[in-house]
């Protein structure tokens, strides 16, 4: 999903559900606070994950969660990952009851592609979303 249906999306469903973004969520990000973050967990972030966070920030997002780049914030990706990210994989959600969503990461280099961390059997999913916005899609602003 391109950035430009995705900024769509979100705005419908603002006007259809001004609810689901009334909760506290970090500000959007900087491109210095984008790069801070990638020299502390020494990796590339993926496009969109970047572009998501220089827009929305991160925290509570409509029905769901992401981690923020926002230094100090209880939604701070490097601090929420401080014992995942050796296994090649780097959360950027949960669901709440334990498993984290997030990219595989190789070289350095996080996959665009969003698998799930099981956290009772320690294993890692196959890609269950293309990218960051059709997971936030499926899991964030799809009325349930």
């Amino acid at each position: 999903m391109l950035i430009e249906e995705f900024v769509q999306l979100v705005e419908k469903r603002k006007k259809e559900k001004p609810v689901w973004f009334g909760l506290e969520s970090d500000p959007p990000a900087t491109s210095a606070q984008i790069q801070d973050v990638e020299v502390q967990l020494r990796v590339r972030l993926p496009v969109s994950y970047r572009l998501f966070v220089t827009r929305y920030g991160g925290g509570y997002f409509a029905l769901g969660n992401l981690f923020s780049v926002f230094p100090g914030s209880d939604w701070n990706i490097v601090e929420r990952n401080r014992s995942l990210f050796p296994f090649g994989f780097l959360a950027v959600s949960d669901n709440g009851v334990g498993d984290l969503y997030g990219f595989r990461v190789t070289d350095g280099v996080c996959d665009e592609e969003i698998v799930m961390f099981d956290h009772e059997t320690g294993t890692i999913s196959q890609p269950k979303y293309v990218d960051l916005f059709e997971f936030l899609e499926e899991t964030a602003l799809k009325p349930r």
